[in-house]
């Protein structure tokens, strides 16, 4: 998994959202080639004629990295989906995989042996990599905001094969943890960010980005239609709404708090139609794709800090109060400034440091086990 890819993966994922799992195909395979199958035939024994084919593949410790154990199904799991996307790619016969040459995005030239071989390893290593760095922030795996949709991915795909699984030997915690170990890289970084006091420039970063990329406006909207019927005002009740604005700025500018005059609002609006569009007290917008109206958006940014005026639309008119947007950092505040970063030269350096920790990774393979997790074995047990 290569920076770029590590990076590819998570920024889609975006930090907020529960997309989980491995990719739909492996890093390079997207642009391989299928160049010849020339004296394939003499060199690959086809599942039918291998002598001993090895027996219950999956289940075995294959690794430790940092007391942490690792099956060798879940490597299993990523020879499967190296060996699945090159059969969605061509149409040949599972045993003619091994043999094929394959050109890789990146000029290389290889055997589908070697391509998924050396596929599952790093990518077994990379699981075996973020998982201990999550895991060192003292959280389960169970904590992870991807969970609930990997761990659901997990058991529906038990249910959708069951003999291959079991012919494997993969566990429901393995599947959880190969659909889930992606948004891992994200899941550290947040802890990176927020965890390590040691390093405070990290807030100054973010709270740079923030001022740069992120508006904060509280709003007191008031609609110009009735929100039961959706009938128009006559211009008497439009007038009588729109002078009621007004009074709210006013008292807001003679000093009373406008955390106060937005309650008392909520008091006299709909419930329905303020869950529909401000149900808090503020809200944040990038300023790159603004959720609100173009009309309030405009406004807020001729204001300044604490200043606030009236926006009259056809159907509404709204009290626009600007905030500062570092003033209060709470939730919402921090997964903007992470997905900001996550995007930005504060994600590269991050992607650089993780692939500087893969690079000197020292995990302690069984050989024995290793040596036996060939992509003609997994095939030989699969075919069965």
């Amino acid at each position: 998994m290569k920076k770029i890819h590590l990076i590819a993966f998570l920024i889609i994922l975006s930090m907020l959202l529960c997309a989980c799992g491995s990719s739909d195909e492996p890093d390079g395979i997207d642009s391989v080639t299928y160049i010849s199958e020339i004296g394939q035939q003499d060199t690959v024994p086809s599942p039918e004629t291998t002598e001993d084919p090895l027996s219950g593949l999956g289940g075995k410790p294959l690794a430790v990295y940092n007391g942490t154990e690792y099956s060798s199904s879940l490597y299993l799991l990523f020879m499967k989906e190296a060996f699945d996307s090159i059969l969605d790619k061509y149409d040949i016969a599972p045993g003619d995989v091994p043999g094929m040459e394959v050109l890789l995005s990146n000029g290389t030239v290889c055997t589908g042996k070697e391509y998924c071989e050396s596929y599952a390893k790093e990518e077994f290593e990379w699981v075996c990599l973020l998982y201990s760095q999550y895991s060192g922030y003292g959280k389960a795996l169970s904590e992870s905001r991807s969970y609930p949709s990997a761990a659901a991915k997990a058991s529906e795909e038990l249910k959708q094969e069951p003999q291959l699984y079991s012919d494997l030997a993969v566990t429901l915690s393995d599947l959880i943890l190969y659909n889930i170990y992606t948004d891992l890289f994200y899941d550290v970084f947040v802890f990176q960010y927020t965890s390590d006091r040691d390093d405070p420039s990290s807030d100054e970063a973010l709270s740079s980005l923030m001022d740069k990329n992120v508006r904060k406006v509280s709003l007191i909207l008031l609609p110009l239609y009735d929100t039961a019927s959706y009938e128009r005002y006559s211009e008497a009740e439009r007038t009588a709404v729109i002078k009621l604005s007004k009074e709210y700025l006013k008292r807001y500018k003679s000093g009373e708090s406008f955390s106060d005059l937005y309650s008392e609002n909520r008091q006299l609006q709909d419930p329905d139609f303020l869950n529909s569009f401000n149900n808090k007290p503020y809200i944040f917008y990038s300023i790159s794709d603004p959720m609100l109206p173009a009309a309030i958006t405009n406004e807020a940014e001729k204001l300044k800090d604490h200043e606030a005026s009236i926006v009259t639309a056809d159907n509404y008119v709204c009290v626009v109060l600007r905030l500062p947007v570092n003033e209060t950092r709470d939730e919402e505040w921090l997964s903007y400034a992470l997905e900001l970063a996550f995007d930005s030269p504060i994600g590269d350096e991050y992607a650089e440091k993780m692939s500087g920790l893969y690079d000197s990774l020292s995990i302690v393979y069984d050989e024995d086990v290793l040596s036996q997790l060939t992509l003609e074995n997994f095939i030989s047990e699969t075919a069965k």
